[in-house]
């Protein structure tokens, strides 16, 4: 299959080949505009808006396992790359790549904010899998000055606190219960 990306940003155009089945099975996105007959194959063009260099990574990621492909080598997450491929992978739903990136955040936060990377287009559920992953101790280490992600875990942190089906590991009770002390009147949780 023939993909036809387009950057607007940088004005560039670009056309990537990947096997119809590798494509499908990595990138479930297209899954239900590819899997219609075969005959009409042919006649699918497939036109990607997005960041040129993003894609490269993504097709050479779903290639890594193919032993003919001499030039595709196994592309690595990086500070400077790893939102922008977190939010990609998760739109054209590669589960096991959205994991990845989830764990490599966990792992490298404090490399990640200090790059220019925009963390605002992190939706709230790739938020919640993340904060999932800190604990209260490593929110308040993170060392972020222009407060790019900091304040948004410790807003999921205590969001997650008042969920009563969620188990934090930090605390062994939640706060979706209020008590009211019946002598000073205040309220605890």
């Amino acid at each position: 299959m023939v993909i036809h990306v387009c950057d607007e940003a940088k004005n560039l155009k670009e056309d990537f080949i990947c096997p119809r089945d590798l494509l499908i099975s990595e990138m479930k996105y297209f899954a239900e505009y590819l899997s219609m007959d075969a005959q009409r194959w042919e006649e699918v063009d497939i036109s990607v808006h997005c960041d040129v260099h993003i894609f490269n990574w993504l097709i050479k990621y779903v290639k890594r396992n193919i032993k003919e492909d001499k030039d595709c080598e196994i592309p690595t997450l990086e500070p400077g790359n790893v939102i922008s491929i977190l939010i990609s992978s998760e739109f054209l739903k590669m589960d096991s790549l959205v994991e990845q990136c989830i764990q490599y955040c966990h792992k490298n936060m404090n490399a990640i904010v200090a790059t220019p990377c925009n963390m605002n287009c992190i939706n709230a559920n790739l938020l919640t899998r993340i904060a999932d992953l800190f604990t209260h101790n490593e929110v308040d280490d993170l060392r972020d000055k222009k407060d790019k992600f900091r304040s948004k875990l410790f807003c999921k942190k205590i969001e997650r606190l008042f969920d009563p089906e969620y188990f934090n590991p930090d605390s062994q009770n939640n706060a979706a219960t209020l008590y009211r002390c019946c002598l000073c009147k205040k309220l605890l949780t």
